[in-house]
């Protein structure tokens, strides 16, 4: 009997295709994550796709939001939801890749005809011989039932694997953004982890002889602690040019916390390349020279770009205005900055 089962399924031709599935992972950043998903149920109602799993929720528009869905749905359908997801956000992270599934299918089809045959000859074994004093009908009977759901269930998965191997599986995370670092009405943070430095050069309108140089220069440490984004920063500036006088100021040692803001137009954060941004600054300055120091507070409102942006780089540059707040050097020290900055998470 056991010789007849293995040649039966050694003897079972395995499918001379080899049917393969296209595997997407997909990392959708948006600002509207309700609509989203409302525009993408609309989509995948129409292309026939099959919903296999869903976690996370997308209820309302509180900070850091996230949706995960597992589909599959036909080839052709794939271009049609990816250009959805660009149009209501920006994919931020996404990869590929092509999985054959002809071994599962054979491996399926293999213990299929195993136990089909395990079936066959146990029924034949039964017919065959009369019921011992230990055996029941109702025992044989639970035999047979439990050989069937076996068959039965073998049947589902080999049905799902042939299926999923005419399309394509989509892994999709959602996530809810913001343009500010909290949602008006909620009061919910995305806490990020991005220290990095910047270069920062300082021009001065009207500088003092002998007081202020016309122009500073130097590096400051940044670390940003919310995807909004918001940041503090610490760094010196050196004097370059001027009269060198021991009342010169030669150094200013920054500390400021600032916040920056994204327009609703010109990439709303979302965009991997050239997003426009806009905020300010605010802290203090303790100004060094020979014959003493001194400390004051300034603002400084900027406009900036992120040339590059992804989950663990941003490069960007901004122009600012920095305004001290004392009415002794309120003249002497204001001026134009520019400032270069690059940022990484961990």
């Amino acid at each position: 009997m056991i010789a007849g089962l293995l040649l039966a399924c050694l003897g079972a031709a395995p499918d001379t295709a080899a049917p393969s599935v296209r595997h997407f992972e997909w990392t959708i950043q948006t600002r509207d994550l309700t609509g989203l998903r409302r525009g993408l149920d609309s989509v995948l109602s129409a292309s026939g796709a099959r919903k296999l799993s869903s976690s996370g929720n997308g209820r309302g528009a509180s900070y850091g939001n996230a949706v995960e869905l597992r589909i599959e749905l036909p080839d052709a359908r794939v271009d049609a939801v990816k250009s959805l997801l660009e149009a209501r956000g920006e994919i931020v992270r996404e990869s590929s890749s092509l999985r054959l599934v002809s071994d599962e299918i054979d491996s399926l089809e293999r213990e299929r005809t195993w136990l089909l045959e395990r079936s066959k000859t146990w029924k034949a074994e039964v017919a065959r011989r009369q019921l011992s004093e230990s055996e029941s009908a109702e025992s044989l009977w639970e035999t047979q039932q439990r050989q069937e759901q076996e068959i039965f269930q073998l049947d589902k998965e080999l049905a799902s694997a042939r299926k999923s191997a005419r399309g394509s599986r989509l892994e999709l995370t959602l996530r809810q953004s913001s343009e500010t670092p909290t949602e008006s009405g909620h009061g919910f943070f995305e806490f990020v982890n991005m220290p990095g430095v910047e270069y920062t050069a300082l021009w001065v309108e009207n500088p003092a002889p002998g007081r202020t140089a016309p122009r500073y220069q130097g590096f400051l440490a940044r670390y940003m602690f919310t995807r909004g984004k918001s940041w503090i920063e610490l760094g010196a500036l050196e004097a370059q040019g001027g009269q060198k006088t021991d009342t010169l100021y030669n150094d200013l040692f920054l500390y400021a916390w600032g916040t920056d803001f994204y327009p609703r137009h010109f990439g709303r954060g979302l965009r991997r390349w050239f997003n426009v941004y806009s905020g300010f600054s605010l802290g203090g300055a303790f100004l060094s020279s020979t014959s003493g120091n001194t400390h004051i507070l300034f603002v400084s409102p900027h406009a900036g770009v992120e040339l590059f942006k992804s989950d663990r780089v941003m490069l960007d540059v901004r122009g600012s205005y920095f305004v001290p707040l004392s009415s002794r050097l309120h003249l002497k020290l204001r001026g134009l900055g520019a400032t270069t900055g690059l940022q990484l998470a961990f």
